[in-house]
């Protein structure tokens, strides 16, 4: 999930620091490797292990020059609030609701095979699992009923 907000700074020459959720040490320990393996500095890219408290004097650096969020509500305003107050520009992605769409010309059984991974990765927890399931009418019953079996399964 970070590429999405890593990558276009990064071309552009801005070094970057990431603050992992606490919740996914390993990861940012992996992510720290493969720039390294890259050939990346550690002053191009580096992973954060600080609090929430830290990350509010991070923000208040005046060399840190943006903010890019994601995360929950709660705290993108703790974020928005701390950057607005060292008027640096933000951009905030929180508490996604994410579509899943089945159209009436769709294989039911592999929509309802993607459409529950696509909820239940990572146990349901990611920003970006489907949220709302979007079905025609037409389909819906044959749908739902996939779904359930994928479910109990």
């Amino acid at each position: 999930m970070p590429f999405k907000s890593l990558v276009p700074p990064l071309v552009l020459g801005n070094p970057i620091l990431l603050k992992h959720a606490p919740s996914t040490p390993l990861c940012a320990e992996a992510l720290d490797k493969l720039f390294r393996d890259a050939g990346f500095d550690e002053g191009e890219y580096s992973s954060l292990f600080i609090t929430n408290e830290e990350c509010a004097q991070v923000i208040g650096d005046k060399r840190v020059r943006g903010v890019k969020f994601t995360g929950s509500c709660r705290g993108g305003k703790q974020v928005a609030e701390v950057a607005g107050r060292h008027m640096k520009q933000g951009c905030y992605e929180l508490g996604g609701s994410d579509p899943f769409v089945v159209l009436d010309d769709s294989d039911i059984e592999f929509a309802a095979k993607k459409g529950y991974g696509s909820r239940m990765a990572n146990n349901g927890q990611a920003c970006i699992n489907s949220k709302r399931f979007i079905v025609m009418e037409s389909i819906y019953d044959k749908f739902r009923e996939s779904l359930i079996h994928q479910i109990k399964t």
